[in-house]
């Protein structure tokens, strides 16, 4: 397995992609409407990414770090995968967006669940829970102003 600082540099990578990806489909006029929550979404990778970098130094510190427990709500979870280019509406967006945060979370896992090493394992969780509060977040967005009132 790999040391704590390559797994938080593969980690970084993925930030970087991900708040490239919300920026690119903040700047598509389709999406114009959308385009402060798409903003929002990027600088939260961003917060994120340098969240990341910064435990590089440190990296074996994260055996102290606790790790959140973020309730999936699972609003999305039946939603059809869509691609980046279907994105018409506020809705495709927010459901886009959690497929893409609940792939992060699934990745992570999966590295988690096969790592040999408890230092590794750590990270790979830690990683996998911040994945999940974006994809609260998202799913919060989704509940509050796409799924009808009762």
């Amino acid at each position: 397995m790999r040391a704590p600082d390559d797994i938080l540099r593969l980690a970084i990578e993925r930030e970087k992609e991900a708040a490239s990806l919300y920026e690119r489909i903040a700047r598509d006029k389709r999406a114009a409407g959308l385009a402060p929550l798409l903003l929002a979404l990027r600088d939260e990778e961003i917060e994120h990414r340098n969240r990341l970098e910064a435990l590089i130094p440190a990296a074996w510190t994260i055996f102290a770090m606790r790790i959140p427990r973020v309730e999936d709500l699972g609003l999305t979870d039946a939603a059809p995968d869509m691609p980046e280019g279907d994105i018409v509406s506020f809705q495709d967006l927010l459901l886009f967006a959690a497929k893409k945060e609940a792939g992060a979370v699934f990745f992570y896992e999966s590295l988690a669940s096969r790592a040999m090493d408890a230092g590794a394992r750590r990270i790979f969780e830690l990683l996998a829970a911040q994945e999940r509060a974006h994809k609260r977040r998202v799913e919060t967005e989704y509940e509050n102003r796409v799924l009808p009132d009762d």
